[in-house]
């Protein structure tokens, strides 16, 4: 399946979310996907939420590019090259942005 749209991105990465891997994470994720919206992911007690607009207080914000957020999950952008090149950014904990590779698939 090609995604076209930010939000088919994040409702497929939705569908990798592995639970077992989430395992006492909980975290709130925004997505400020820069010529779309914003976004947020709720992560607790190994489940997996996506919710539209700003969260009320976020653990880790990521900012990207339409364009490059639609190319990382159709796998034509590495997301740790597109963080390393700078057309993903991220503040707030860098665990949380590790942990991002092991509990969900993207691409």
């Amino acid at each position: 399946m090609s995604i076209e749209t930010p939000r088919q991105g994040l409702e497929a990465m939705q569908t990798t979310f592995d639970p077992a891997a989430a395992a006492g994470w909980n975290c709130v994720i925004e997505m400020d996907i820069t010529g779309d919206q914003k976004y947020h992911i709720i992560i607790k007690d190994q489940k997996c939420d996506l919710a539209d607009g700003p969260a009320d207080k976020a653990d880790l914000t990521l900012t990207v590019s339409k364009d490059d957020w639609i190319a990382i999950c159709n796998g034509q952008l590495n997301a740790v090259a597109a963080f390393m090149s700078g057309k993903l950014k991220s503040q707030g904990d860098m665990a949380h942005l590790m942990k991002i590779q092991t509990v969900f698939k993207l691409g």
